[in-house]
């Protein structure tokens, strides 16, 4: 797919805009690179469980959920790559709990702060969401 390996625009001389600067990207492109950041600063932080070998879930009905822990930090990675919201399973997630009773997200929090869920609680997940939590006991 020849999008996916677009040029992000600016850093040549004749590039029309700048998006390496705040103030030449389009929303969607502000969107995109705050959620890198967002990335790159969760894996320096949590540098162990990222690093560490994964546990996952065999995908269903577009959910693909994995597990990352250093036997301190416990990352919980769940994704939804469907057309439709989709309502977590916590039966089919009971491999990855290792205990756990809650999650925060660690990619950053939303205009009503960061993100929690109790485990078992109703959970939806946005289509095409994707979001890391730290599992807590």
């Amino acid at each position: 797919d020849g999008l996916v390996r677009d040029d992000f625009p600016g850093g040549w001389y004749d590039d029309a805009r700048n998006a390496f600067k705040e103030s030449g990207r389009t929303l969607e492109e502000r969107e995109l690179w705050q959620f890198t950041a967002a990335l790159g600063q969760a894996r320096r932080t949590y540098r162990g469980a990222f690093a560490s070998p994964m546990t996952h879930l065999i995908p269903r009905k577009g959910q693909y959920h994995f597990l990352r822990t250093d036997g301190e930090q416990r990352l919980l990675i769940l994704s939804n790559a469907s057309d439709e919201p989709a309502e977590v399973d916590w039966s089919a997630l009971a491999p990855l709990q290792e205990g756990a009773t809650k999650g925060q997200t660690i990619l950053g929090a939303t205009g009503s702060g960061a993100q929690r869920f109790l485990w078992g609680a109703p959970l939806t997940l946005a289509p095409w969401h994707f979001a890391a939590y730290r599992l807590e006991n």
